[in-house]
Parts: C-alpha cells; structure tokens; sequence
C-alpha cells in the first residue's frame, strides 16, 4: 500500500516544527520588524531563502542565523519587487473601482477585489520566489511565466492552500484577538462612565465621554502592545511557513531548467536532492 503524497504545506509545516530554533528565529524577526524597511528585508530574506532551498530539493531546517550570506541580498531584490507589485496592484484597485463607480455596482466591485486578494497574494509570491532563486529581479520579474504556474491544472488548488493555509489562519487569529480586545475596550468604557453619578452625564457630557474613554484605554494600552507583539509573532511564524510551502509547490515546476537561472549566482550548485544539514555546521 503507497502512502499518499504530503502538500506543500503539510511538508513546510513538519519542517517548521522539525526546526529546532523556529520560535528564536521567528522572534528574532519579529521584533526586526518593529524597524520600518529593515524588518521587511530580513523576514522576506530568511522567508524566501527557505522557500528557495525547499524549491532546490532541500528539506533541512530552519536557519538559527538571519545575518548570513545571501539572505539580506534576497530580502532586498523580493523587497523591491513587492514595491512594484504593490504600485501596480493600487493602479488596478484604482482603474477597477473607477469603472465599477460609473456602472454603479459596489457590491460587483466588492466581489472583484475579494478574488484578487484570494488570487493575487499567492500570485505575487510566486514572482517573490522566482525572484529570490534567480537572484535578480529583472529576469525572473515575469508576470506572464508566473500567472501560467499558477494557472496549470492540478496546481491552482496546491498555490492557494500553500499561501492560505498558514496565512488564512493567522489572520484569522488576528482578526479574532483585535475583535476581543475592541470588545473589551468598549465593554470597559461603557462601564466607567455608568459608574458616574446619574446627572452627571446629562451636565456635562462630553467629560463623562472624555473620562469613560481614558478609563477604558488607559489600561489597555501595556494590553495592547503585548498583543500587537502577538500578532508580529504569529504573521512572521505564519509568512515563513508559507514561504516555505509555495518552494515545495515550485519544485514540481522543476526550477533547474528555467531559462532565466542561467548564470544565476551559484546555480550550477544549488540543486540537489540530498538535505543539507545547516544547523549540524553551525553548531560545530
């Protein structure tokens, strides 16, 4: 009896979970990201590093380094493709609502950008990925070669659960935590001002709303920033197991014979099917 082959995902998840230093790495970053610009460049690097070694055949674990060779080179060039994805994206939401507006249907608009989102995020980071294993952003920048990888038959399905299952679920537990806290903060507002005396509020209102709201987020504010850090932590955790994910997914689309790797830095090496155990050399 053949056992059934593992997704993507499931592969990129067991890898995380394999990986003795996944939650120092994934703090480290974490709190990289608290810098403008330069957290973006080291999780898309350490993201998009893995991703490209998944893609090549490997399977070792997460690095325990950030600051290695190569990766701040890969966060830069996956950077600078996500700012020219992100322009044009805006030019289309723009050039879509603009029609919509005229035809007068919202709710047509409203379903449009819904698909994009669910399309498009996986989409561009496939331009992401291709980018970080070409080693430059002008040969691998084909938006047509990827829309084709992401639109083979047996293959849509794999993309979309490789990006959404790691990512959907994050934001799902994001979306949760802020309902909570937005909840609790309303709860505790309302609260302080019922506790004033009953003609208070018909005196002077505006200071009973004043002092209901700096009761109620006063005390939420060190609240808030731990859950904030929170969600850091889980978006960083969620974007490298997804990163990781679409490398397996890219592998079937065997990389090595993609004419834009010619004279990629380092390409003649970098493919392979044997694991190369990283964390062993580091801890030697």
């Amino acid at each position: 009896m053949t056992t059934p082959e593992r997704s993507a995902l499931s592969r990129a998840w067991a890898d995380f979970q394999g990986s003795p230093a996944r939650w120092t790495t994934v703090l480290k970053l974490a709190l990289l990201r608290l810098l403008p610009v330069v957290g973006d460049l080291a999780l898309l690097g350490c993201a998009f590093s893995w991703a490209c070694e998944g893609a090549r055949g490997s399977c070792a674990p997460l690095h325990r380094k950030i600051v290695r060779p190569g990766v701040m080179e890969t966060g830069f060039n996956v950077y600078l493709t996500s700012l020219i994805c992100l322009a044009a994206s805006a030019l289309l939401a723009v050039l879509a609502g603009s029609v919509m507006a005229d035809l007068g249907i919202p709710v047509v608009y409203a379903a449009v950008m819904a698909v994009l989102v669910v399309f498009g995020c996986p989409f561009v980071s496939i331009i992401y990925l291709r980018v970080a294993l070409c080693g430059r952003v002008r040969p691998a920048l084909n938006v047509a070669r990827a829309g084709e990888m992401l639109a083979t038959p047996g293959k849509t399905a794999g993309a979309l659960a490789a990006w959404w299952g790691s990512m959907g679920v994050a934001a799902a537990m994001c979306a949760a935590l802020v309902s909570a806290l937005v909840a609790a903060l309303v709860l505790n507002a309302v609260s302080a001002m019922s506790s004033l005396p009953g003609g208070f509020f018909a005196s002077q209102p505006d200071l009973v709303i004043a002092m209901g709201l700096f009761a109620a987020v006063a005390p939420f504010v060190p609240v808030a920033l731990i859950a904030g850090f929170g969600m850091l932590v889980v978006t960083t955790a969620a974007r490298i197991v997804a990163a990781r994910a679409l490398g397996y997914w890219v592998r079937s689309f065997e990389p090595r014979l993609w004419p834009e790797l010619a004279g990629a830095p380092g390409d003649a090496d970098v493919f392979g099917d044997a694991p190369a155990q990283h964390e062993e050399g580091e801890a030697r």
